[in-house]
């Protein structure tokens, strides 16, 4: 991945969401690893350029609706079109969810995804070094933590849209209102559950890039 052209205040987050959706395609195995990893690639591109101006550490939720990545029979998010255009692929290549919400604040990645009415979530929270170093573990064990995940996605059942596209949904297709959802709902990667990061102790420094 082209790391150094990502700005290190939000790489952390954009390659966990990157990974996220990954691991939510690659769970079907319908594209290579090769193909997978160049979309990747550009798609982190494509999210820091979107994101550039708009991702405040002192106000995380600030901007979220903007920055939420969202997936269903009526809304093909436009960061995950450019990333296929740019890889030659249709988007239904991906096999992603019939729903789909991926939010990617400062220090918080959480993605909701329902399947046949079945609600499933996974969130990753993490601040400063500990937030690096999970994400750096996470790429170093990324065959056993797509396991654990592509099990608990997997043993839903077959979902439609890797047979029929993306249709079947029948709800709203604005973003929810919060980016937290229930704890009931959260799965958690056995390998990968960080603590909730304390906002108030983040640098004064790295306070703000945003000039919104």
């Amino acid at each position: 991945m082209l790391l150094p052209v990502i700005p290190l205040v939000m790489m952390d987050e954009i390659l966990a969401g990157v990974y996220l959706i990954k691991v939510l395609t690659s769970t079907y195995e319908r594209l290579s690893q090769d193909i997978l990893d160049k979309f990747g690639d550009k798609l982190a591109l494509i999210l820091c350029h979107r994101y550039k101006g708009h991702w405040n550490l002192s106000k995380p939720k600030k901007g979220q609706a903007y920055r939420c990545i969202r997936n269903n029979k009526d809304i093909k998010d436009p960061s995950i079109l450019e990333a296929c255009a740019q890889c030659c692929l249709k988007y239904t290549d991906l096999c992603l969810p019939d729903e789909m919400t991926l939010w990617i604040n400062p220090n918080d990645v959480s993605v909701l995804v329902v399947v046949d009415n079945h609600t499933y979530a996974l969130k990753i929270y993490g601040s400063g070094a500990l937030f690096a170093s999970e994400i750096d573990f996470m790429l170093e064990q990324e065959s056993t933590i797509l396991d654990d995940i592509s099990i608990a996605i997997s043993s839903l059942s077959t979902p439609s849209y890797c047979t029929s596209g993306n249709g079947g949904s029948t709800q709203d297709s604005r973003p929810p209102a919060s980016c937290t959802p229930p704890e009931e709902n959260i799965w958690w990667a056995p390998s990968v559950k960080p603590g909730i990061p304390d906002f108030e102790s983040l640098p004064e420094e790295q306070e703000n890039i945003t000039d919104k």
